[in-house]
């Protein structure tokens, strides 16, 4: 009743009618998905530990510009501290703090790997085994109601992902002998990004992810990401900083400080099946999607097109034709695929390898993919086209796209479930490793906001992972490239209150990276693997729900689970969705 008051015409009420799911629509009888939404939970003072240094214990400290690194450097020298300062390019931080005598200064020449490796030698070779790291992220300002993700921002978070890469082993190693400790310190909003950000850079967001994962690879090493609201002093930023590197509470991983106090995220648990229907989705809306012809995000955006009969882009880097060649048509068998695909090339005369067969046999696969899912769709009754493009050319997208928009009207909603993996410890990762893992989701989410107007999006959806809230052993880089998406989400969420704005952290899914072994430690670790149609069927209660009730959703349950004796190390390569 209260949606159709705000109907004034037969044919609003006629198409409000036809997208209400039915009494039986609403109740979804297989296993259910659980759920939960992030929520800021205050905290008291901290409870500082009494810590007796060892002698000569060297700290590290970035210079974010800013009188705060003074400052900070001074309290860590009066505990004991042996400091020396880390200063980026001028080009990237153009101001420098001033030090006080006793503090080291080491100049990076520039903000490659190698630059990074040859200042920590130098500090090593001054001052000993470094026993604490703490980042400073700059006080960057964006443009005020843009979103934006700068690549000298970019530069900075790279660094931090390195230093960590690279000081792995010294802060492991002083961890046997007192507290070592790994540390990032944002200035987004001192709510963790829900507060209010204004224009503050979300890109050092990705601090967040790094930091958590870490404190899962390095169960020894204290571990601590920190947001300090833009408003507080010099002298205030420094006493939050020297008061979280003593805490007593060891297990907490993010803390912000703002006006209201000091607060932490927390996961609190929700029933994804019980919201009302809301009617922002039409058979009219127009979805943008990213990697949306294939695996999780495909079965998600069918299940859309089920319950909307609404209209899609689908955007993928595979190329797509639905003319097979002779030799493979009919055959669906995975053995006798394989024969079929030597015999064709015995016939161009070349040798019939592993490696060559799978390359003839890709494209083939991959569009019969992309068939079944363009099927699906059309037989829901939605609309749809595929657009084979990298998502990652910012420009690239919007010229791709342009013949689908104007034969299916404008964008009015946005999916980015684009996402590759790079699965390794930090200390094995590669700027190549990062590269690709963050150019996918956060490039990727640029290009589709230069495609269009954000003032007509009725949706903005975002696939992110759960290895962005709980951080995840193994996958630093794609732990920063999804916090970065849970920022962005919150930010568009302020500057567009009446959008359906939704950034989900998704869990293990059942099929496709997850094969039969990780399932079976899953399992065992109590990891709850989120079945295909329940997690869709959630995925579209969430977004055509009346209420936005949160914007960052958890799908499944803690990632860590009962692993908590081991750092809650759980999980493996190619292990998260999203």
């Amino acid at each position: 009743p209260d949606a159709m008051s705000t109907l004034s015409t037969l044919g609003e009420v006629a198409e409000a009618i036809k997208q209400t799911p039915s009494a039986n629509d609403a109740v979804f009888t297989g296993e259910k998905s659980p759920s939960s939404i992030a929520k800021v939970m205050s905290l008291p003072p901290v409870d500082e530990l009494v810590l007796t240094q060892p002698e000569g214990s060297v700290c590290i400290i970035t210079d974010d510009g800013s009188e705060a690194t003074a400052m900070l450097s001074a309290a860590l020298i009066d505990k004991g501290w042996r400091v020396n300062v880390l200063s980026f390019p001028t080009t990237y931080v153009a101001n420098r703090a001033t030090l006080a005598a006793g503090v080291s200064r080491v100049e990076m020449q520039d903000m490659s790997e190698q630059s990074l490796q040859a200042a920590l030698e130098s500090i090593k070779e001054q001052s000993g085994t470094v026993r604490a790291f703490i980042h400073l992220n700059p006080l960057f300002s964006g443009t005020a109601n843009s979103i934006a993700y700068p690549e000298v921002c970019k530069a900075l978070l790279l660094n931090a992902f390195l230093a960590a890469k690279h000081l792995k082993q010294s802060l492991g190693e002083t961890a046997a002998s007192g507290r070592s400790a790994f540390m990032t310190v944002t200035r987004i909003d001192g709510a963790i990004g829900y507060g209010d950000q204004t224009d503050s850079d979300i890109t050092q967001g990705g601090l967040f992810g790094l930091t958590k994962t870490v404190k899962l690879e390095w169960p020894d090493v204290y571990c601590r990401a920190v947001d300090i609201a833009p408003t507080f002093t010099d002298n205030q930023v420094a006493a939050a900083i020297v008061a979280e590197l003593y805490d007593a509470q060891t297990d907490l991983a993010e803390v912000g400080y703002s006006a209201s106090g000091r607060m932490t995220l927390v996961a609190d648990a929700t029933d994804s099946y019980t919201v009302a229907p809301g009617s922002h989705i039409k058979s009219s809306s127009v979805f943008l999607v990213s990697g949306g012809a294939k695996g999780v995000t495909a079965k998600c955006v069918v299940s859309l097109a089920e319950r909307y009969q609404c209209k899609f882009i689908l955007l993928g880097r595979s190329e797509f034709s639905d003319q097979e060649p002779a030799w493979v048509q009919g055959c669906t068998d995975e053995t006798t695929l394989k024969k079929l695909a030597m015999q064709e090339l015995i016939n161009r005369g070349e040798k019939p390898t592993p490696v060559k067969v799978q390359q003839v046999l890709r494209p083939i696969i991959s569009s019969r993919e992309i068939k079944d899912v363009l099927t699906a769709i059309n037989a829901a009754g939605g609309t749809v086209e595929y657009v084979s493009v990298d998502v990652t050319d910012v420009d690239g997208v919007r010229a791709k796209i342009a013949p689908a928009v104007s034969r299916l009207g404008d964008v009015t909603g946005i999916i980015h479930g684009a996402g590759v993996l790079a699965d390794k410890y930090i200390e094995q990762k590669t700027v190549a490793d990062f590269e690709s893992v963050y150019t996918t989701k956060i490039k990727g989410m640029e290009a589709l906001f230069n495609c269009v107007d954000p003032d007509q999006l009725t949706a903005l959806i975002l696939f992110s992972s759960a290895a962005g809230f709980y951080g995840n052993v193994g996958q630093a880089d794609y732990a920063v490239a999804n916090e970065i998406l849970n920022k962005t989400a919150l930010r568009f969420k302020q500057q567009h209150a009446k959008s359906q704005v939704i950034s989900f952290n998704w869990g293990p899914w059942d099929g496709g990276m997850v094969t039969p072994e990780l399932k079976r430690m899953f399992k065992e670790k109590n990891i709850f693997v989120i079945p295909l149609d329940s997690g869709a069927e959630l995925f579209v209660r969430e977004v055509g729900a009346a209420d936005n009730r949160a914007v960052q959703v958890m799908v499944g349950n803690d990632m860590r689970a009962n692993d908590q004796s081991e750092g809650g190390q759980v999980m493996t390569k190619k292990s998260v969705a999203g």
